[in-house]
């Protein structure tokens, strides 16, 4: 039974249907401006994080790709995956000294990375909207 209600999905962001999130740049959009991404609590449900391993700042990370990874409680190891191609920009440095912050709060202090979007790259246009998420983990809780 999935504890994420379908009410508390925030709408200014994008999802992957591996849980991951991708926060809709402010009106209007620079190109050049990173993109932040964390994971929803579906991802960490049943389990408390632990530890948080965060890529390097300048990694290139692909969409569909692992580019976090989570320690969790009971002992398992949870890949994050890059919901867009792009170039890491910023870590949130505050998961490393409080990894439960990624549980408790994954839409605001638990977010994990900023990634400068590549123009060649997966768009988030292509990823879920709030809407589609909801439904596709209500669908996967009955």
């Amino acid at each position: 039974m999935t504890t994420l209600a379908t009410d508390l999905v925030p709408t200014d962001r994008r999802y992957t249907d591996v849980h991951s999130w991708l926060a809709s740049a402010p009106e209007p959009r620079r190109g050049d401006q990173p993109l932040r991404v964390g994971v929803t609590d579906i991802a960490t449900e049943g389990t408390c994080v632990v530890s948080v391993e965060l890529p390097p700042i300048g990694t290139v990370v692909e969409a569909g790709e692992p580019c976090v990874l989570l320690a969790t409680s009971p002992l398992s190891l949870l890949p994050v995956y890059a919901p867009i191609d792009g170039v890491v920009t910023a870590v949130n440095a505050a998961v490393r000294v409080d990894p439960g912050i990624v549980g408790r709060d994954p839409f605001q202090a638990g977010w994990l990375i900023d990634v400068l979007p590549t123009a060649a790259g997966t768009s988030a246009d292509e990823l879920l909207t709030a809407s589609e998420y909801a439904g596709l983990v209500g669908d996967s809780a009955g």
